[in-house]
């Protein structure tokens, strides 16, 4: 891909309203190469921050029983080993007290060492039915 394509593409994910982010899998390390404006809102950070935590701890906030089956999910992904990466987590994004839930499906770009994630985050609905309020 050339550069300046790749710029722009970059630019759309980190326009983007929708929580993704695109990351590089090269020689079993993970980067975090652009994160949207979506998965910013959601974690409460600015970009360069949210790109720095992740690339410290890809695992960071996620509830410690979680984890394992995360890094199962993902590792198979990276390796090539399943086509799509899905997991449901719980996991406590910055500033927040509570554990939230998540679910997190990826692809990697085609012909390519890139994979986008994007993030959503579950929420309890209360059953629809007539307000007896």
């Amino acid at each position: 891909m050339k550069k300046r394509a790749k710029q722009a593409e970059l630019g759309k994910i980190a326009q983007s309203e929708a929580p993704i982010a695109l990351y590089q899998s090269k020689s079993k390390q993970i980067k975090a190469i652009a994160v949207s404006k979506g998965l910013c809102e959601l974690y409460g950070l600015p970009a360069a921050e949210l790109k720095q935590l992740l690339e410290q701890d890809l695992f960071a906030g996620l509830h410690p029983d979680d984890q394992p089956g995360v890094q199962v999910d993902l590792t198979s992904f990276t390796n090539r080993d399943s086509s799509g990466y899905q997991s449901i987590y719980r996991i406590k994004l910055p500033g927040q007290e509570d554990y939230v839930l998540f679910q997190a499906q990826g692809k990697f770009l085609e012909d390519t060492d890139c994979f986008l994630v994007w993030y959503t985050e579950i929420v309890d609905q209360p059953p629809a039915g007539p307000d007896h309020g």
